[in-house]
């Protein structure tokens, strides 16, 4: 008999080593294999808090009574992980907007095309804001889930604005506060900065400055890519100027309503 524990991590510490011990005492009997899906770093950190420091440089090895042996799964791809959900969760919802995009700008792309490209533009956006936010795998996906929200919400009237929706929600997730302080100042540059400008208001703030670079640089591997900074992307859409047209971008249509509701939902989901 095989039994697998998930999230034993994430209990309370005197509820996950208890767990531990009991497995120990009471179930250390031929034929009965206990699998442990577990941060073991956590686990170490909850026998510290439930024994104090005197255990607190010998956590590891208290844990090896329990655990005979360790199998370490390898980190997944980001990427892979991100298209899996947008899969799942925004390319159907996008779809009409895309049509739409094809009916108002005359595009000559099919459908299916431009869809695939908005997928895999949301997807680099995602990937780099969520390395830039420090966010975890559960978080990416919790972000996802928001999306999709905040995409069912528009009505055929509103445009489909890839990177202000995922800039919105990537913001507020990481911090709310942030979000309101930039949807007042509207303007995303005093957060996608330079190390060396970096504002007052991202002090203590856990972002990973060494992915600034990504966002500040134009994206390449799309035919929706960016030709500008991300920053200066972000602050002509909600500043709204019906003429910019960026040279080799297949410009997303906007209206002053549209990116309004898009700063205005955002808490809401």
């Amino acid at each position: 008999m095989v039994i697998i524990i998930d999230e034993l991590d994430r209990c309370r510490p005197d509820y996950a080593v208890r767990t531990l011990e009991a497995i120990k005492h009471f179930f250390n009997i031929p034929n009965i294999v206990f699998v442990l899906a577990i941060d073991r770093q956590q686990i170490e950190s909850a026998v510290s808090v439930l024994y104090g420091k005197k255990i607190e440089t010998h956590s590891a090895e208290y844990l090896r009574k329990f655990i005979d042996y360790d199998f370490y799964l390898p980190s997944p791809d980001s990427q892979k992980f991100l298209n899996m959900l947008l899969e799942l969760h925004i390319r159907k919802l996008i779809q009409p907007f895309c049509q739409q995009k094809m009916t108002l700008m005359s595009f000559k792309y099919p459908s299916d095309i431009l869809e695939n490209d908005v997928i895999t533009h949301i997807n680099s956006l995602l990937y780099r804001l969520s390395q830039f936010f420090s966010f975890s795998l559960r978080a990416q996906e919790q972000i996802i889930i928001k999306m999709r929200m905040f995409v069912s919400a528009l009505s055929n009237k509103d445009y489909l604005m890839p990177e202000l929706l995922v800039w919105n929600v990537c913001l507020y997730a990481f911090d709310n506060e942030l979000y309101h302080k930039f949807k007042y100042k509207r303007t995303s540059s005093y957060i996608l900065v330079s190390n060396d400008y970096l504002s007052e208001d991202l002090d203590n703030k856990e972002l990973n400055h060494d992915a600034i670079n990504s966002l500040l640089n134009p994206e390449k591997n799309t035919t929706i890519s960016l030709s500008i900074p991300l920053n200066k992307w972000i602050d002509d859409l909600i500043n709204y100027n019906p003429s910019i047209i960026h040279e080799g971008n297949l410009w997303m249509p906007s209206s002053k309503k549209s990116v309004q509701k898009y700063l205005d939902l955002t808490p809401l989901i």
